[in-house]
């Protein structure tokens, strides 16, 4: 019997996780797919917003000011990367600097470190923006992380303390029992006394599953380009148009691994795994982005992508117990500033739902991060490479990578199973040749380490073999 299940590996289950591990309960997570971090963490402008855009009196505002404050010490204690970069908002005319007078004054309510720039002030510091911008409004603070590292981290600690992760288990349907609930997957059942449903764009889906539909969740797509990091001179901050009622527009993001996002749309799609781009989207990120920027170098693209985020039908984020089915928690339509505020929501849900929690003795906060072998200086490869070889073997050299490195990764508390994994924590294959080079390297590894055969590693799904056969041999002549 758990005391809790917990639905959905993205971000916002992998910090309830993480912070009730603290405690003595019996906690199992379910993800559906084959890793967490694999729908919206995975496809996001990756922003600890600041928490001046939310409207008064939400949730979002006060998780997403409470959010920002965590982070850094957080980012500390996993061991991942985390860069104050600081943000501009654009204005291109007079409606735009009313709006830029709005964020103004909820940034003086929330205490939020803002300044006003003229065109003399900030194309000095980005000289490439457009001239035709009349005032932007900095938010220095604005800061960046990775966050299918910090998901992976954030399991990784909970893993360590007694947390069962659970992937490949899709919960089909949750009945009532005696003493709470027995959530249902498609081959196996798990009794619990607590349930929290943090299944993003499924959330609405799971909570049905009990009759409540109080909610709806509306699948909003977004498109982005990725360019080379021999695009990274374009800006030093993050910049957004004024916002609108569809979302933040679309943005011009450095990221923490030195290349340059552009995006994304927001279009709302009928179905949850609609995350194909389109020409229209596309081009709508080429045009929006270009009008902030000129002269973007397109000839850098190394990728395009899409995401789902789950926009909720109350327009604030979702988060209640259900009233008439208690010990049944929501965690719902967490969209943007999701990722900026996860802490702080796996902070409200602790808080307001769980009482009398008894600390553990023997929990462990610190974990090492991963080895990052190209950031050291000469000497001490040197000596890393005398110790273990295989640090001195470079498998991606896109994003300089070492064998040892990728050995480290597998043998995690979350074991990295796909190729897919080792790129979302690693990143190799996100570089310039995109896994052409690396890939078939990194499948060796990865057999080697598990134990399996080289046909039964997955690039991503369970049922996603890479390789069919050998082609080479007695049996294939």
């Amino acid at each position: 019997m758990n005391d809790i299940i917990i639905i959905g590996g993205g971000i916002i289950g992998a910090f309830i996780a993480h912070d009730l591990s603290r405690y003595k309960l019996k906690i199992t997570l379910l993800e559906k797919d084959n890793d967490v971090a694999n729908e919206t963490t995975m496809a996001n402008s990756a922003i600890i917003h600041t928490g001046y855009d939310p409207k008064d009196g939400s949730l979002k505002a006060d998780l997403n000011v409470e959010g920002h404050r965590l982070y850094p010490q957080i980012c500390k204690d996993l061991e991942v990367p985390y860069q104050q970069i600081g943000a501009y908002i654009v204005a291109f005319n007079d409606e735009d600097e009313k709006n830029l007078a709005i964020l103004k004054q909820r940034a003086i309510a929330r205490n939020i470190p803002y300044e006003e720039l003229t065109p003399e002030q900030f194309l000095i510091v980005e000289p490439l923006l457009n001239p035709q911008i009349k005032k932007v409004l900095s938010f220095p603070t604005t800061a960046i992380i990775d966050p299918m590292q910090t998901c992976a981290a954030l399991i990784d600690v909970a893993i360590t303390n007694g947390v069962d992760v659970r992937l490949n288990q899709e919960v089909i349907s949750i009945t009532d029992t005696t003493d709470g609930y027995l959530v249902n997957t498609q081959d196996h059942s798990y009794a619990t006394r607590y349930v929290i449903n943090c299944a993003g764009i499924n959330s609405a889906k799971v909570a049905r599953m009990i009759g409540d539909d109080s909610f709806d969740i509306t699948y909003r797509k977004g498109e982005y380009y990725v360019l080379d990091k021999k695009a990274s001179y374009l800006t030093k901050h993050i910049i957004y148009p004024c916002p609108s009622k569809m979302g933040k527009g679309v943005l011009i993001v450095p990221t923490i691994h030195h290349n340059i996002l552009l995006g994304p749309t927001a279009f709302d799609v009928e179905k949850d795994d609609d995350v194909a781009t389109s020409i229209t989207g596309l081009q709508e990120v080429r045009q929006k982005a270009q009008k902030i920027i000129p002269n973007i170098p397109f000839d850098l693209v190394i990728r395009t992508f899409a995401g789902l985020r789950a926009k909720g039908s109350t327009d604030d984020f979702i988060i209640y117990e259900n009233n008439q089915h208690s010990h049944f928690i929501n965690v719902a339509g967490i969209d943007s500033p999701g990722i900026a505020s996860a802490p702080a929501i796996s902070r409200y849900v602790i808080n307001n739902f769980f009482h009398d929690l008894q600390l553990k003795e023997n929990y462990t906060i610190k974990r090492r991060g991963y080895y990052h072998f190209d950031a050291l200086d000469e000497a001490s490869k040197a000596r890393l490479i005398a110790h273990e070889p295989k640090f001195g073997h470079i498998i991606c050299r896109c994003e300089k990578i070492s064998e040892q490195e990728i050995i480290d990764c597998i043998h995690r508390p979350l074991v990295p199973r796909t190729l897919k994994a080792i790129k979302k924590r690693l990143r190799p294959g996100m570089g310039r040749c995109q896994g052409g080079f690396c890939a078939p390297l990194i499948i060796k590894i990865i057999a080697k380490e598990l134990n399996i055969p080289e046909d039964q590693v997955c690039y991503d799904a369970y049922e996603s073999k890479i390789l069919c056969y050998e082609s080479k041999g007695d049996d294939h002549e």
